[in-house]
């Protein structure tokens, strides 16, 4: 079966965004993309979601930071929005949402968002998302350092 982990610090995960959330959380690091660019972004995660996520065969861990779920992005409306398609999306079965609590203490990984997806066939990728680009990483070492990282961060919090 195919698996995507994904861990992100003071945002929800991009598959768990509702539209107006990801536009809302998406300005102020797409400042020198044009409207019409950063509607099409959007519009493909939102499409990537519904595949991820509503199609039999993908299972997707979200390991978010309490931060996410506190800070206040598009005003309270948007963020109520996005609690409850947070909610909505952990009765999937193929969905687990794991929180990391501030009171677990400093995370274990010095990075702030990365992204793991599995397929049946290896090898397995990691994806990094920066403020400057987004870049593949496919070295054993690498890649063991990341699934590991996971691992710990999965370990911070309850399951949902």
């Amino acid at each position: 079966m195919t698996s995507i982990r994904d861990f992100a610090i003071g945002v929800v995960p991009g598959l768990l965004q509702t539209a107006q959330y990801g536009e809302e959380s998406s300005g102020p690091w797409a400042l020198d993309m044009s409207a019409e660019a950063l509607l099409q972004l959007l519009q493909a995660r939102l499409e990537r979601q519904r595949r991820v996520l509503r199609e039999a065969g993908t299972r997707f861990t979200a390991i978010v930071d309490e931060s996410a779920l506190r800070r206040v992005v598009g005003g309270p409306v948007v963020v109520q929005d996005q609690l409850k398609a947070l909610v909505t999306a952990s009765e999937l079965p193929n969905v687990a949402i794991r929180i990391v609590p501030f009171a677990s203490g400093p995370l274990p990984v010095p990075t702030n968002k990365f992204i793991i997806p599995s397929f049946d066939v290896p090898p397995d990728v990691v994806f990094l998302e920066t403020l400057t680009g987004r870049f593949i990483l496919v070295r054993e070492t690498d890649l063991a350092f990341y699934h590991e990282a996971c691992a710990s961060l999965e370990g911070f919090g309850p399951a949902e």
